[in-house]
Order: C-alpha cells, then structure tokens, then sequence
C-alpha cells in the first residue's frame, strides 16, 4: 500500500535544497570563468615571451637588447589586459634566448591558481648576405 503524499511536508526539503544547491552551482560557474581566465593569461605569457626572446635573438647579446625585449614583453601583455608579477626573466646563453614571464591571473576564485607563467626559448639568429646563400 502506498502512502499519500502531502505537499506540505516538503516545504522544508525544498529551501534545505535550494540552500546547498545554489552555492555549488555558482561555485562551478565562477570557476569556469576562473579556468578561462587562466588559459587566456596562459596564452598571454606564452605570446610575451616568444615575443620578447624573437627581439633578442635579432640583437647581439647587450643591456640594449635585454631592455628591448623586457619592453616588448611589457608591451605584449599590456596590449593583451595582463599584469606581469614580476619583472621577465632575459637570459643570454650560446644557443640562443631564453626568457621567463609570470603574470597575475585576475579570476574570482582564490583557491584556484593566481599566477599563469611561460617559458621562451629563440635560437640566435644569423644573417648571411646574399652572395653567401
């Protein structure tokens, strides 16, 4: 025999659910966002970097070249809504240009990561004039 079924005793079970449920859908929306974020600043730090190592490995090894391709990394992410957390990294080695970016993820969730950070590496370029080709 089934019991008849009074709505009125599921006035309570319907707020306790709506009261758990609500927090945990917005809490997989936000971080959605939150993921989506990190993979645009990701692809951010990604373009500055090979950006930045692309300008110093057409320049010889200088302050001038590691101030240029500092400028275009800055620039990059500028450009693209990004902040760097720290200065970039432009280190100088016999086979090519290696340059770290690290910048601040701007997301809604703080338990998931802040930071989104990218590594660069560019031959050095050489010239050959065109009789030599």
């Amino acid at each position: 025999m089934i019991a008849a079924h009074h709505p009125l005793k599921d006035r309570g079970e319907t707020s306790l659910q709506t009261v758990v449920l609500v927090p945990v859908v917005f809490l997989l929306v936000f971080m959605c966002f939150h993921v989506g974020a990190i993979f645009h600043h990701t692809h951010v730090a990604e373009l500055a970097a090979l950006r930045g190592a692309a300008v110093a490995s057409a320049l010889t090894p200088s302050s001038d070249a590691q101030q240029r391709a500092v400028s275009e990394v800055q620039r990059v992410t500028g450009d693209l809504n990004s902040k760097l957390l720290e200065f970039p990294e432009v280190i100088f080695r016999h086979d090519g240009v290696h340059v770290t970016v690290r910048v601040k993820v701007s997301g809604p969730v703080s338990f998931l990561p802040q930071i989104a950070s990218a590594n660069a590496w560019t031959p050095w370029e050489s010239f050959k004039q065109e009789q030599y080709r």
